[in-house]
């Protein structure tokens, strides 16, 4: 399939994923040039006209698919609801699972990476140890809070983030585009394009299970609604440990160490997103 640029929304529960604009380019600009979310991703000149000029471009492109992460939420969503829950309740089923995922949620590949700040769920932290998620392009790295706040505090700071994101708000952005990572092409054997998923960047406005729900459903894009291939790739920094920890937890494997770029790369498959489905999607939408 090429992208012809007129594809469609992929509606969520907590977000949806439409297609960049140029419109969208001072938005881009703002997240890759964030000093806390640009430390592990290719570096941006803070420069609208260059921004645009990158954007125009990708219009051109039939190969890549730039999306913005937007806002389906609203204060009363049953993410909300979701979220209390499991405030309350930290030793059922589905927290267990979140805290294994939310502490090895860091994911960083090539070209993407998501710095997220995690406010939004420091009552829920504070009961079972969820990590700050942090997702930006290139890379995604975990910082511990401090889980001494006070719950109650820390629940009304959560309400109040979830009250502030309003519907169709820009959260961040995701990408699918072909690799020119060399040991990846070379492991493949192959001069057909290996796509690569990345550019993930959210905002510090973006709540845990909007961020979660923006890699679920680049995925169901990749495998389902474009079906590009039956494999891709994502890169990860050697020290971003907790990004390699979440894309191992989801099942990808380790294909080697690309010296020249600095990063482990990592094969994931159609294979590997169909046996964790389920899993993930009664983390997402119990």
């Amino acid at each position: 399939m090429i992208n012809t640029h007129n594809f469609e929304k992929i509606q969520g529960k907590y977000i949806n994923l439409r297609e960049a604009q140029i419109e969208d380019s001072a938005f881009i600009l703002s997240l890759r040039t964030d000093p806390n979310k640009s430390q592990f991703i290719h570096k941006t000149d803070n420069n609208l006209e260059k921004q645009e000029a990158y954007m125009r471009r990708y219009k051109t492109l039939d190969n890549e698919w730039y999306y913005i992460v937007e806002n389906a939420m609203s204060s009363d969503s049953s993410a909300l609801i979701f979220y209390q829950k499991h405030t309350q309740d930290s030793k059922n089923t589905s927290s267990h699972e979140a805290n294994k995922i939310l502490e090895s949620s860091h994911i960083e590949r090539s070209g993407i990476s998501t710095m997220q700040n995690l406010d939004s769920q420091k009552s829920l932290e504070s009961k079972i140890k969820i990590p700050d998620l942090q997702v930006s392009a290139g890379a995604t790295h975990v910082h511990h809070k401090s889980t001494n706040a006070d719950s109650r505090n820390d629940k009304k700071d959560s309400n109040k983030n979830l009250e502030s994101s309003t519907t169709s708000e820009s959260l961040g952005t995701q990408s699918i585009y072909p690799t020119y990572n060399t040991l990846a092409l070379q492991y493949f054997q192959t001069q057909e394009r290996v796509f690569e998923l990345g550019r993930w960047i959210m905002s510090d406005k973006a709540h845990f299970l909007q961020s979660l729900e923006s890699d679920f459903l680049l995925k169901v894009a990749f495998y389902e609604t474009l079906n590009l291939d039956d494999k891709h790739i994502f890169t990860v920094k050697p020290d971003n440990k907790k990004v390699m920890q979440f894309h191992l937890h989801w099942g990808a494997k380790s294909i080697g160490f690309d010296k020249q770029e600095g990063v482990e790369v990592l094969l994931f498959t159609r294979q590997d997103f169909m046996k964790h489905r389920a899993k993930f999607e009664a983390l997402l939408y119990r």
